[in-house]
């Protein structure tokens, strides 16, 4: 065993984990050392040297979880849906090779890093990026402990999960709300979640701002107001976290279809990041919802015509048009609970941490939207927003942890399933 220090627990961090949460490794690298923690970080990919031959591509590409990595960095290269990747098709399986040999070059690294310090346990970001997902691999062959994390929609908070090693779709705010629900009284709750609408702006992640602009065309508007939240399109909470769809595309047009036979008027906010932001392979995403949404004559002429308000600029404000919407609709947005924690009814289409029967409705297909969003709307009442209130309260108060170098490394020295510490 090298490079142990006694009393020290030996931590590898993935590259960029560290930089992704907002901090520099040389920076927090003493603190780690007060903390009890001896970090090591692994060298990412493109920094590994590699030689003109061809990498053999073993059996470690299909492991399940390492092979769901390679499809999500597929998909965001070609701005598709995983299931509509073709290797048949050149350009996609050039584009599998590429990302294939990367892992096969990481996994070589990465496995003599792990022979080499033999860490107690292993730190990554959101758990679906290419180096995240190797590194989880191979602590779990190697009985070895991992811990992921995430940023929230705010800027001081955490999510994180060691169980699976993956952020995205965690059922651990979940199993945290179940078991600390009604320990609060009412008021409590409700003053705490109060104290957190009040400075969402202010505490709100950058990526996911929008302006002070108000859309006072709304104002005008005399229809109900279905508001979709949208995402960025190849999200790895979008492309894990659907139903059986293929597309977001089309659960707006559905979306769209349902406002048409109720007479609403449909405002879709498209996602902020993707209007001037990078996926995680630092592609720019040049309004990608939107050039799918021009894809769709349909959708393209609904917009133009001005039945539907799309927002694909960020020129409104995202709890602007919450206020006045009569109803959102989303596939799994973590906006979804803030709206509903301000009080607006909350149709759910996906997956989401917060889908709890208490007081959003889960519309399993596209088909079922039109009875979902009316039974959102007709069976809204004051329990169902104070469930949503005290889920959010739960959720950043019991299960989130701050986002500090403090709480980060609390949480390496334990690595065995208890909440990190405040």
């Amino acid at each position: 065993m090298r490079f142990k220090v006694s009393g020290k627990k030996r931590i590898l961090f993935e590259a960029y984990c560290l930089k992704r949460l907002g901090f520099k490794f040389p920076a927090v690298y003493g603190q780690a050392f007060l903390h009890g923690i001896q970090g090591y970080v692994v060298t990412p990919t493109e920094l590994l040297v590699e030689d003109d031959r061809e990498i053999p591509i073993t059996g470690f590409v299909q492991h399940p979880r390492v092979a769901e990595a390679i499809d999500y960095h597929v998909a965001m290269t070609m701005e598709l849906m995983p299931e509509l990747l073709d290797r048949s098709l050149s350009a996609h399986a050039s584009c599998y090779s590429y990302w294939e040999q990367r892992t096969e070059l990481f996994r070589r690294h990465a496995e003599k890093v792990f022979d080499y310090f033999q860490p107690d346990g292993v730190v990554c970001f959101q758990g679906y990026y290419l180096e995240a997902s190797i590194l989880r691999e191979l602590a779990v062959e190697r009985n070895t402990e991992c811990l992921a994390w995430e940023h929230s929609f705010l800027n001081n908070h955490l999510v994180w999960d060691n169980l699976t090693g993956v952020t995205v779709g965690t059922r651990l705010p979940r199993e945290t709300y179940q078991k600390c629900r009604g320990l609060k009284s009412p008021e409590a709750v409700m003053s705490n979640v109060n104290a957190v609408l009040a400075d969402l702006k202010k505490n709100k992640s950058l990526e996911h701002n929008s302006p002070q602009n108000k859309c006072e065309l709304l104002a005008l508007e005399e229809q109900p107001i279905v508001l979709f939240l949208g995402q960025v399109y190849t999200d790895a909470s979008v492309i894990f976290g659907r139903n059986s769809e293929k597309d977001p595309v089309d659960l707006i047009e559905a979306v769209s279809a349902v406002c048409d036979g109720l007479d609403y008027k449909l405002v879709v906010k498209l996602h902020p990041k993707e209007n001037g932001g990078s996926n995680p392979i630092w592609m720019p995403y040049n309004q990608l919802t939107q050039r799918k949404i021009n894809q769709s004559a349909s959708l393209a002429q609904s917009i133009q015509s001005g039945h539907i308000l799309c927002d694909a600029e960020n020129d409104f404000d995202t709890y602007d048009l919450i206020r006045r919407a009569t109803v959102v609709v989303t596939l799994n947005s973590q906006a979804g609970l803030e709206a509903a924690a301000m009080n607006c009814p909350i149709v759910v289409c996906g997956k989401a941490f917060y889908s709890d029967d208490s007081f959003a409705v889960d519309a399993s297909s596209y088909a079922s939207l039109d009875e979902a969003i009316q039974a959102a709307i007709n069976g809204w009442n004051p329990e169902r927003h104070y469930n949503a209130c005290e889920y959010l309260d739960v959720f950043l108060n019991e299960y989130c942890v701050p986002n500090n170098v403090r709480s980060i490394f609390q949480a390496c020295r334990s690595m065995k399933g208890d909440r990190p510490r405040r």
